[in-house]
């Protein structure tokens, strides 16, 4: 398990990372910031480029040099997609976080129904199960309808989970109306961890309840805020311009 001497830094660092989740549209690097209580504390880069004939996102997370004395990390995460309905085809992970670096990576063998980890375990993968990141690129590019609620079973790091997600409502703005979408941790499945330490996204974002709040610019496919707890303790992170 992951220390967490300093309380209160930790916990907004883990919530500020869920940033990683954000997507990008297709053959375009986007960045984002994280604040808590209008403060800076995490850079995001994101890419989503076409790869193989298969769909791969990139996603890098640095902590602002004024916070790395609390919990410095600089990590990176890469999926790669099927075309079209996003189901996860290899996943892997460089972790740099208090000056530890680890690697990590999972092939989803959707034809034997298995994924395979590269530490040499293996779990089951039904063929309809989305990983983590493959499921929020799937979220940014679904076609929302105002009040429509689909559930999706995704796999983290060899646990089964149950995620609810619901377009709350359909906002107008000037650049374009805007999916209001929240995605929540129901329950788990099946399975169990298939390692014993990972990293702070990973270890502190699926708990039983945690959601978050997605604004989806429509017409671009592209995420353009998260938000995650109440004012004015809320934690956002915003597209902010190359």
């Amino acid at each position: 398990m992951l220390k967490t001497h300093n309380g209160w830094a930790l916990r907004y660092l883990w919530i500020c990372c869920l940033v990683v989740c954000c997507s990008s549209a297709q053959g375009q690097g986007n960045n984002y910031l994280v604040t808590w209580l209008g403060i800076p504390i995490v850079d995001i880069t994101v890419a989503v480029e076409p790869a193989d004939s298969l769909i791969q996102g990139i996603y890098t997370a640095k902590t602002r040099s004024w916070f790395e004395p609390f919990y410095p990390v600089d990590n990176r995460y890469t999926i790669s997609c099927a075309v079209g309905n996003y189901l996860p085809v290899h996943y892997a992970k460089l972790i740099i976080e208090k000056g530890n670096t680890s690697s990590f990576s999972t092939a989803y063998l959707t034809e034997l129904g298995q994924a395979d980890y590269s530490n040499g375990l293996q779990r089951l993968f039904p063929p309809d199960y989305h990983n983590l990141f493959s499921s929020l690129l799937w979220v940014e590019q679904h076609d929302w309808q105002a009040g429509e609620r689909l559930d999706i079973n995704v796999e983290i790091e060899g646990t089964l989970w149950h995620v609810a997600t619901h377009c709350r409502e359909i906002i107008a703005a000037k650049a374009g109306p805007l999916a209001e979408i929240e995605v929540k941790f129901v329950a788990t499945i099946a399975g169990e961890p298939v390692l014993s330490h990972t990293d702070i996204v990973t270890h502190r974002l699926p708990a039983v309840g945690h959601k978050m709040i997605f604004f989806v610019q429509i017409a671009e496919q592209l995420v353009k805020t998260i938000e995650f707890g109440r004012l004015p303790f809320q934690v956002r992170a915003t597209l902010v311009a190359p």
